[in-house]
C-alpha cells in the first residue's frame, strides 16, 4: 500500500502512535497496581533491612552480680569490629534474672554454682561472637573452641585470646559463599539481585503487552484500517517506544526509589557492607537492550495469529529464552566465577542478566560492560531486522496460526 511520499512522516506516524500505546497502557489498572506493589516492596525491604541493621549493630548489653569481672570489663572496652558491648551490675541474682527476663539484658554473667569460676545465662538474642570470645577470655572455653564456635582462622583466634587483647569478632562469610562471601561486595550483589528481579518482571509484562495489543488489534480488525494510513514498520516501532517508554518510567522510578531509601536508612553502614549504586544506571541500560530484544519477538509472535487463545502456542520459544535468561544468574550466583558464568555475560541475550551480576561481584569493569552492552545492541539490531520482516509480512495475516518456521520461510522468499 502505498503512502504519499509528500505528506507522509515516519517520525510524525511512530510519535503519534507511541504516544497513543502510552496512554493506553497507563490507563490500565494493573499497571499501577503492579507498580504500587512493588514500591512498597521495595519501602518494606528497606524498612526491615534497617531494622534488622539497627539490631545488628546495637550493643549487647551484659550483667553481672556483685563486682564486675576483668573479662568483662575487658570485653566492654575493648571496641573491636563486631557490635559494642556493655556492662551492667545487679545487686543480686534475681533482680539479674529478672533484667533477663524483661529483656534490659542480653545475658548473664555469674558465679558458678559450683563456687569456682563463672557461668553464661543468655537469651538467643544475645550476640553469640561477643559471648564466645567472653567465655575464652575467662578460660571457660579453649582456642579451639572459638574456633570451631565462630568458624574464623586460627591467626585471628590468636589474636583475640592474646593477653591483654580481648575484642569482638563476627563471622567471617569464607571462601564458599559464592557472590555473598566477600563482604565488599555482598551488598552491591544483592542489590543487583532485587534490581535483576525487577527487570524481569518489568521485561515480561511490558513486552507481553505489546504481543497482546497486536492480537487485540488484528482480532477487531483495527489494524487493517491503521496500517492504510500507518506504515506497518511505523506502527511496530509507535507500539515498542510508547510501551517501552511507560515501562522505562516504571523501573527508573523503583530504582530511584531504591538508591534514595539506600542512602537515606544507611543499611550498608548498618551491616558494613559497601554497597555500589554504580550498577543501577548499568541495570537501567540492560533493561532497555532486554526489553528491545524481547519487545519486538513478543510483536512477531502477536503477528502469527489472529486469536489470543492461540497466543500462548506461538510464544512458547520466546518465553522459554526468557525463563533461561531470568534464571541463569540466580543458579549460576554460587559459581559466579567459573569460566561458564564468565562467559554467558558475554552472550547475548543471557548478558542482560549476567553482566550486571559480575559487575557487582568485581569480574569486569565498565570497560566490559560497554563491551557487552555492544554486543547485545548489535544481537537486538538483527534480531530486530528478522523479526520487523516476520511481522510486516503477518500483520493482515487472519486464520489459523502460522508457526516461526513458516514464517521464516515465508521471510527467505520475499
Amino acid at each position: 500500500m502505498s503512502h504519499p511520499t509528500d505528506t507522509y512522516s515516519s517520525t510524525a506516524a511512530i510519535r503519534l502512535i507511541a504516544a497513543r500505546e502510552a496512554r493506553a497502557v497507563l490507563t490500565r489498572k494493573s499497571v499501577w497496581v503492579t507498580l504500587a506493589i512493588m514500591l512498597v516492596a521495595v519501602l518494606g525491604g528497606l524498612g526491615w533491612g534497617a531494622w534488622q541493621g539497627s539490631k545488628e549493630n546495637a550493643p549487647q548489653v551484659i550483667g553481672y552480680v556483685g563486682a564486675e569481672p576483668a573479662a568483662l570489663s575487658a570485653v566492654a572496652g575493648a571496641g573491636g569490629d563486631g557490635p559494642s558491648v556493655e556492662s551492667a551490675g545487679y545487686p543480686d541474682q534475681n533482680t539479674a534474672l529478672e533484667a533477663l527476663s524483661a529483656g534490659d539484658i542480653d545475658a548473664l554473667y555469674r558465679p558458678a554454682d559450683s563456687g569456682t569460676g563463672w557461668e553464661l545465662v543468655s537469651e538467643s538474642s544475645a550476640d553469640t561472637d561477643s559471648l564466645a570470645v567472653l567465655r575464652a577470655a575467662q578460660g571457660e572455653i579453649t582456642g579451639e573452641e572459638l574456633l570451631s564456635t565462630l568458624g574464623v582462622s586460627a591467626d585471628r583466634v590468636a589474636e583475640i585470646t592474646a593477653a591483654g587483647t580481648v575484642t569482638t569478632v563476627r563471622v567471617d562469610g569464607g571462601s564458599d559463599g559464592g557472590a555473598f562471601g566477600d563482604p565488599r561486595t555482598a551488598g552491591t550483589v544483592m542489590v543487583t539481585l532485587i534490581g535483576l528481579g525487577v527487570l524481569v518482571m518489568s521485561v515480561m509484562m511490558f513486552a507481553i503487552t505489546i504481543g497482546s495489543a497486536v492480537i487485540e488489534e488484528k482480532s477487531s480488525r483495527v489494524v487493517e484500517l491503521m496500517v492504510a494510513t500507518v506504515r506497518p514498520l511505523d506502527l511496530l516501532w509507535g507500539k515498542i517506544i510508547g510501551v517501552g517508554g511507560v515501562g522505562l518510567a516504571f523501573v527508573a522510578t523503583l530504582f530511584a526509589v531504591t538508591a534514595a531509601g539506600l542512602g537515606l536508612t544507611g543499611i550498608g553502614e548498618r551491616f558494613d557492607v559497601e554497597i555500589d549504586l554504580t550498577v543501577l544506571p548499568i541495570l537501567l541500560l540492560f533493561y532497555i537492550l532486554g526489553y528491545l530484544f524481547f519487545s519486538v519477538l513478543y510483536a512477531a509472535a502477536g503477528s502469527l495469529v489472529s486469536r489470543m487463545e492461540d497466543f500462548q502456542g506461538v510464544q512458547t520459544p520466546v518465553i522459554l529464552l526468557l525463563m533461561a535468561v531470568i534464571y541463569l544468574p540466580f543458579f549460576g550466583l554460587a559459581q559466579v566465577d567459573s569460566t561458564f558464568m564468565r562467559a554467558a555475560a558475554w552472550v547475548p541475550p543471557f548478558s542482560s542478566s549476567t553482566i550486571p551480576l559480575q559487575y557487582a561481584v568485581g569480574n569486569v569493569g565498565v570497560g566490559g560492560v560497554l563491551g557487552a552492552a555492544l554486543l547485545l545492541a548489535l544481537a537486538t539490531v538483527a534480531t530486530s531486522w528478522l523479526a520487523a520482516r516476520i511481522y510486516r509480512s503477518s500483520i493482515l495475516h487472519t486464520g489459523s496460526p502460522v508457526g516461526w518456521l513458516k514464517a521464516l520461510r515465508r521471510v527467505s522468499r520475499s
